[in-house]
């Protein structure tokens, strides 16, 4: 069931649970991080927004992963807080670019924005990635 919904420009490449209940999403190059908000009155249709600034790729940001796992329900939102409280620090994620690689990317939410903290500068064809550990 849908449950809200969001316009943006370009095509939606993959979503992916980020920390403190947030989702990356990647939309043509852009990474965007973006929050479900509700309001008080539980009768009113949740909000989903963009939150602070993007990472903008090279050509297609294919996929995006974090440490969190892909899920629904009461038990991927434990985990994604369990996960936000031990890395607090640091709150990671990787970025694959169809061809060009791969950038790691880290969320500072005092400045709200995604900066890239290196990147794979190999054009290599990026159809599928996996974040397995904080250390890449």
């Amino acid at each position: 069931r849908q449950v809200t919904e969001l316009q943006g420009k370009g095509g939606v490449y993959s979503i992916c649970p980020f920390y403190d209940g947030t989702i990356l999403i990647t939309v043509n190059a852009r990474t965007h991080l973006c929050q479900l908000y509700q309001s008080d009155d539980r009768h009113e249709i949740p909000e989903l927004k963009f939150v602070g600034i993007h990472h903008q790729g090279i050509l297609l940001s294919l996929c995006a992963k974090s440490l969190l796992p892909c899920g629904s329900g009461s038990m991927a939102l434990a985990a994604n807080k369990k996960a936000s409280n031990n890395n607090q620090e640091k709150q990671l994620a990787i970025v694959g670019d169809l061809v060009r690689s791969i950038s790691l990317v880290q969320y500072y939410s005092e400045h709200q924005v995604l900066e890239e903290l290196a990147r794979d500068f190999n054009s290599n064809f990026t159809t599928a990635i996996e974040m397995l550990t904080p250390n890449i």
